[in-house]
């Protein structure tokens, strides 16, 4: 379809924005900055031929795209040489001056800030880093403060698959751990009244829609209309997500349009000019834009918008393409680092996919001319379904790579629920602006409650597990992969009057997936995935099937370990932890459940019964915690078996705690359907072997002799059976262990993948 096509100025952004990503994310900073000088040398000479020999529309584009390229690669050489300074302090402890920008999340085992470096060992510095603390905040944006710190790495913190790419979309290059509070001092505190005043005002709004509209129908309204999202529980995000509607959570092109057109409607019922509409509009927008945070989805709106709306001023047609490129480049430009953002990401390539599909989409919808009477009101309809099918077809299409990459799914019913839900944001939007001017009038109260109840119970009905696809089977990228590039080579084609052939590798994708999907569902059903991790005495055994994911923590219970534990899960297809057990108590549980529970979706935590005060302490602090982010806590007995999934059992046994270790010794079986999987300390083992006392015999198909515990020293000696596989941790138990016969054995393997059947 060539639409590149008489578009230099596009073809220009393509490489600006394609260059910031490329040296951004894979050069160094002398790389950028010779590309840079060799882009200035290019552009000056193309220039000097331009204007010694006339105008040429090719020079023309190859002195725009040279241009694209110097700005790209200067901007991203000034943002490397910046981070510079910051990053050759990983793995050292310094002494740092810095000023609060955000606190992300504080509670009272732990916190997260993003601040500005001010300062490193007394040298100044420029930049910004992630700080970590195992305590609640005793900053708030705007202090200056200096402590010492460890600096990591941003992978240190991943919790999920790439989080360190969150990080960096807020222009963080490291992370600050602060274990204890000596040592920090505060130095000033620094505010901006501007800034103050309108988190002030959006707060006093938000406010005022969540006393008119009580419950998680003002939250919803606060976060459509203000984006305020703190209080909306992750069980309506986790709806809208898997409903495919999630962009209504976020401010964006949907919102602006609607509130756009609104205060257009008004001003031409007040009989104001075309001019001045125009004019109030794009002050409207801005304004808007600074009060709800100007996030990379409303920045891209507003940009694209006013490129329209100026069109008007100068009598020409904005080239809605062309806009998009510039609001995705002026965003670069500005923080070059959001091209790691999520939002940026999803909200650029879903305009795209759009705007490049929009001539299939005006001549299918061709096929339905405009009529008079009953026949033009039912082709109308006709053609709002078609239209609202297509553009969520062709968006979803676009960002199917992010979605693969980051979470690992797509919604089934994403063009049925836009359908539905989208026609009711614009009556929930304006009764919400009624009611931030007129709080007290109860019918719109009411009417703005029904509509958003309705928004919530859809977004339940849609989000039914069965209308979830994963994206992390093997197959996924044979098939996303080449689908996508054959669709950007056809659009970069000219194909004339063929342009239909660009809906090939959409069509293409949904035969071969189902395809695919059939046949790996067919050889899966009725199976189990067991995962096995170990890092020294710290194990995780992850399950997860078609009805879920399950982390058994048998670990010290620190941050990291269940962030590697998670990640085994994440590696098998998991987007969301349903039950997480803790198989005893650690203090260090409650600070790493905090943080891991403010990054992930985890709907169940098991927790063993307390047996001493100090048990019930941590089991106090961590139902607490649970009850904070709705996660529904379930206690177990130690020795009775708990149901999993619709057809297993777990059975834990009591922890045994000895004096050489703090570490306790256990076991814990896994059945499902005739297989089972059983794991014993080798401490446990030991012990059992010593006292004399004997397990009653399992036939396990996967028997873990686990690293938890203190290190045995006499022999380590299996529970009696018939064993398929022997996992066996280290060398120490390898010594001391007695063979048997008939058994397949692994030793010192860090991870390890069983099939339940």
């Amino acid at each position: 379809m060539a639409i590149f096509k008489n578009r230099p100025l596009a073809c220009a952004l393509v490489f600006f924005l394609l260059c910031i990503v490329l040296c951004c994310a894979f050069l160094s900073f002398a790389v950028a900055l010779v590309v840079a000088v060799s882009a200035a040398f290019l552009f000056i000479v193309l220039v000097a031929l331009m204007v010694g020999q006339g105008y040429s529309y090719s020079r023309l584009c190859l002195t725009l795209i040279s241009l694209g390229i110097l700005l790209g690669a200067a901007r991203s050489a000034h943002h490397l040489y910046q981070t510079a300074a910051l990053t050759s302090k990983i793995g050292e402890k310094v002494t740092v001056l810095f000023e609060v920008e955000e606190v992300e999340y504080t509670n009272t085992y732990s916190s997260q800030l993003t601040v500005k470096v001010k300062e490193i060992n007394g040298t100044p510095c420029r930049g910004r880093a992630l700080i970590l603390a195992d305590f609640s905040s005793p900053f708030y944006r705007g202090d200056v403060a200096s402590g010492t710190v460890a600096v990591k790495d941003l992978t240190y913190d991943n919790y999920y698959k790439n989080q360190h790419y969150q990080h960096r979309a807020k222009g963080c290059s490291v992370i600050f751990l602060l274990e204890t509070t000596e040592g920090l001092l505060l130095q000033e505190h620094r505010s901006s009244k501007i800034i103050d005043a309108i988190e002030a005002l959006r707060f006093r709004l938000s406010d005022r829609l969540t006393f008119s509209v009580e419950g998680e129908v003002g939250s919803l309204l606060s976060a459509m209309l203000l984006g305020e999202r703190d209080d909306i529980s992750p069980t309506t995000t986790r709806n809208f997500r898997r409903a495919g509607v999630s962009h209504l959570l976020a401010i964006s092109g949907l919102h602006i349009g609607i509130l756009a057109a609104i205060l257009e409607r008004i001003l031409y019922l007040l009989g104001a000019h075309k001019k001045s509409r125009i004019a109030l509009t794009l002050l409207f927008m801005f304004g808007y834009l600074i009060l709800t945070g100007a996030t990379p989805s409303t920045l891209r709106a507003v940009f694209m918008l006013s490129l329209v709306l100026l069109g008007f001023f100068f009598k020409s047609r904005a080239d809605a393409l062309s806009s998009l490129l510039v609001a995705a480049s002026v965003i670069l430009l500005w923080q070059p680092y959001a091209f790691y953002s999520t939002s940026y990401q999803l909200t650029i390539l879903a305009t795209f996919g759009i705007l490049s599909f929009e001539e299939v989409e005006c001549a299918l919808l061709s096929l339905l001319p405009k009529r008079k009477g009953i026949v033009g009101v039912h082709l109308a309809i006709l053609r709002f379904v078609m239209t609202s099918l297509l553009i969520s077809l062709f968006a979803g299409f676009a960002i199917l790579p992010i979605q693969w990459l980051t979470f690992g799914e797509i919604a089934l019913l994403t063009p049925l629920s836009n359908l539905v839900m989208i026609p009711l944001a614009a009556p929930f939007l304006l009764f919400g602006i009624l009611l931030l001017v007129c709080d007290w009038c109860l019918p719109i109260a009411f009417l703005c409650r029904g509509i958003g109840t309705l928004i919530l119970d859809l977004a339940q009905r849609f989000s039914t597990p069965d209308a979830v696809l994963s994206l992390s089977y093997d197959f996924a990228p044979y098939v996303i992969i080449p689908c996508v590039i054959a669709a950007i080579v056809l659009l970069l084609l000219p194909l004339g009057r063929r342009r239909w052939l660009t809906l090939t590798p959409i069509a293409s994708l949904v035969v071969l997936f189902a395809l695919c999907l059939t046949l790996t569902r067919a050889n899966g059903e009725g199976e189990l995935t067991a995962l096995y991790r170990m890092s020294g005495k710290n194990e995780s055994i992850g399950l997860i099937g078609n009805e879920g994911a399950v982390l058994v923590d048998l670990s010290s219970g620190s941050s990291t370990q269940l962030s590697e534990g998670w990640r085994l899960l994440q590696d098998a297809g998991a987007t969301e932890l349903d039950v997480m057990v803790f198989t005893h108590y650690h203090k260090a549980q409650v600070v790493s459940f905090s943080r891991f529970s403010e990054r992930n979706v985890v709907h169940a935590l098991w927790l063993p019964e307390p047996r001493n005060e100090a048990e019930l302490a941590i089991f106090e602090s961590l139902f607490s915690l649970a009850s904070e982010e709705n996660v529904s806590v379930v206690l177990y007995p130690y020795g009775g078996e708990v149901k999993i999934f619709e057809t297993g059992t777990m059975l834990i046994g009591e922890p045994i705690f000895m004096s050489r270790s703090t570490e306790p010794a256990l076991f814990l079986s896994v059945s499902y359907g005739d297989s089972l999987l059983y794991y014993e300390s080798t401490a446990l083992s030991e012990y059992r072997s010593l006292t004399k006392k004997e397990a009653p015999p399992v036939n396990a198909d996967l028997y873990i002799l686990g690293a938890h515990g203190p290190v045995p020293h006499k022999a380590v000696v299996p529970v009696e059976g018939d064993h398929g596989t022997l996992l066996i941790p280290n060398e120490q138990a390898l010594v001391l262990f007695e063979v048997l016969e008939g058994c397949e054995y692994f030793v010192y393997l860090e991870k390890y993948r069983f099939l339940l059947q």
